[in-house]
């Protein structure tokens, strides 16, 4: 039964992560408290010159690490690693590869997420959660 103390510890939970998030990327943390977050994927669209659809799930997933501030992503084969541009717009983390086409952005309350990618000129739109890394 959800009671009125679960939702206090879900919303101190909330609040934990979010002033966590906001202190580590701008560098008031300790860096020894860092978190690394894996992001997974549960919707995925494909937009081509004419038409948008759903996409098959690929396998891909993000990982962020909040001390090294970067960014990779990751499927079956492995992982490739950027240094991206980190801003923060109120309770939003905004993660972006200009150079690549990737624009992720994070929302900090309940760690869900939405991520912008092109290959070519078709642009890719995944919405999915964020987790603590293990």
């Amino acid at each position: 039964m959800f009671v009125e103390t679960d939702i206090v510890n879900w919303k101190m939970k909330q609040i934990a992560t979010y002033l966590f998030l906001m202190l580590t990327l701008t560098g008031y943390a300790n860096t020894a408290d860092a978190m690394s977050l894996r992001c997974d994927f549960n919707t995925k669209f494909v937009c081509r010159e004419t038409s948008c659809g759903m996409s098959e799930d690929n396998g891909v997933y993000a990982l962020i690490d909040t001390e090294a501030k970067t960014y990779s992503r990751c499927d079956a084969r492995g992982c490739d690693h950027y240094k991206p541009e980190i801003s923060t717009s109120g309770r939003f983390l905004n993660i972006a590869l200009p150079a690549n086409g990737m624009n992720m952005k994070l929302r900090t309350d309940d760690l869900s997420v939405v991520d912008v990618a092109t290959i070519g000129l078709d642009v890719l739109v995944s919405r999915g959660d964020c987790k603590p890394a293990m």
